[in-house]
């Protein structure tokens, strides 16, 4: 066999690896092999998103989404309680509505480090802030700002109290 053939040959089989470790990644089996391919955590993903279709506007059962969230929330133990800490952090940062359905979910989060100080942080934000949107879109924006309603600041600062509360009587 000549040198060009062989390294056709290698090549070839190189790609079917591949392919076969992807599609183990993808199946989940293999579970170094997932996290080479897939770094972050799929968990992650999936209670956020879960969080994005309670809060939809056009949503008409979010209850039920906020419930799936929760469930698949618990199941990402200290990782995804993390990962709603980053989200509270961010989601704070952009002064979004959508911010009441992520503190509905922290109630029922594993209490850590991040989540608690994500949690305490927001209780000394104020409305409005300098800023421009960010990922999510703020519910005021002018002049600068963006920020909340008093009314909505209100509510979040209740959710996000009752849900401190809820983590420290664990």
């Amino acid at each position: 066999m000549d040198s060009e053939s062989l390294t056709n040959l290698l090549l070839v089989v190189g790609v079917v690896v591949l392919a076969f470790l992807a599609y183990l990644a993808k199946r989940g089996t293999f579970g170094g092999v997932v996290a080479f391919f897939n770094p972050e955590p799929t968990y992650n993903r999936t209670f956020i998103d879960m969080l994005r279709v309670a809060s939809a506007p056009d949503n008409l059962s979010p209850g039920r989404a906020l419930k799936e969230a929760r469930s698949a929330l618990r199941a990402a133990g200290r990782f995804g309680s993390d990962a709603l800490a980053a989200l509270i952090v961010e989601q704070t940062a952009c002064r979004t509505r959508d911010l009441h359905w992520t503190l509905l979910a922290a109630a029922d989060a594993i209490p850590t480090k991040a989540l608690i100080r994500a949690l305490t942080s927001f209780s000394s934000c104020s409305p409005l802030h300098h800023g421009r949107p960010g990922r999510y879109e703020p519910e005021i924006v002018g002049g600068g700002d963006i920020g909340w309603t008093d009314g909505t600041f209100a509510k979040l600062k209740r959710t996000a109290a009752d849900a401190l509360a809820a983590l420290s009587a664990r």
